[in-house]
């Protein structure tokens, strides 16, 4: 049986061989289509980072392809691979919390390779995502280089106060990210009205393995309690594909 490419996106080689934050989880089928003095760079690349490709073509074998097997989606309307936090977008989409007509300031603590934070530039947002690792923070500005957006990378330690962007925000977020001693700066950085969001690791996780050491797992009721002032609007928990528990957070900061 011959695969069916669903969805397409062009996409090619990252210019640093460790960046894979422009590629879905490993356990996502892919499909492969590519130059024929190139596909075999692309597959070893793929397969060394863990990939189960389910096809690899050439231009030329595609082509020759039923059309009922070609992309639905293809050029400028295509599916991207890589995919931001499901709860950070779904809770940004909410006109009745996040006006899009505002110009929006966010700020990302520990934003890895920055899908976050390019997803919310897409958006319009003016976003300052700041991470301690230079080489996540090559892999992100690739990645905003790819989408065409702008945003404030910045190299940082977190736990040295002088270091922590000085600007306030309409929304500071934490994605499988947690340092206890962020939270006065956060509370005193987010503007008056403004959102906190926090998604990582609950109190159960270690059974998975991965992480263990407490400082990085939150406790039940721990960030209600400690934003308890602040207006919950969602404090549930949730799970990774993976089983993993994780506590999916969003409080907004009273306006007085």
């Amino acid at each position: 049986m011959q695969a069916r490419f669903e969805q397409a996106y062009p996409w090619q080689l990252p210019a640093h061989a460790d960046c894979l934050n422009q590629l879905p989880s490993r356990d996502v089928p892919l499909g492969l289509i590519a130059a024929a003095d190139q596909l075999p760079d692309y597959q070893a690349w793929l397969a060394a980072k863990g990939y189960d490709l389910q096809a690899c073509l050439t231009i030329a074998q595609f082509n020759q392809l039923d059309p009922s097997l070609w992309p639905k989606v293809s050029g400028s309307q295509a599916k991207r691979l890589w995919q931001a936090n499901a709860f950070l977008l779904a809770q940004v989409a909410d006109v009745a919390l996040f006006n899009p007509a505002l110009h929006l300031q966010a700020l990302d603590l520990g934003c890895g390779g920055g899908r976050e934070a390019v997803a919310l530039a897409k958006q319009g947002w003016k976003v300052v995502a700041v991470d301690n690792q230079p080489p996540a923070l090559r892999c992100a500005q690739d990645l905003a280089q790819a989408e065409q957006v702008s945003v404030d990378f910045r190299l940082a330690d977190l736990t040295q106060p002088t270091q922590r962007p000085t600007e306030r925000f309409d929304l500071i977020y934490q994605l499988r990210f947690l340092d206890r001693h962020l939270f006065d700066y956060i509370e005193t950085h987010i503007k008056p009205g403004g959102y906190l969001l926090i998604e990582t690791f609950h109190e159960g996780v270690q059974a998975f393995g991965s992480p263990k050491n407490p400082r990085f797992i939150l406790q039940p009721g721990e960030l209600a309690q400690r934003f308890a002032h602040f207006d919950i609007i969602v404090d549930k928990l949730c799970t990774l594909p993976d089983g993993r528990p994780m506590n999916a957070f969003l409080a907004r900061k009273p306006t007085h």
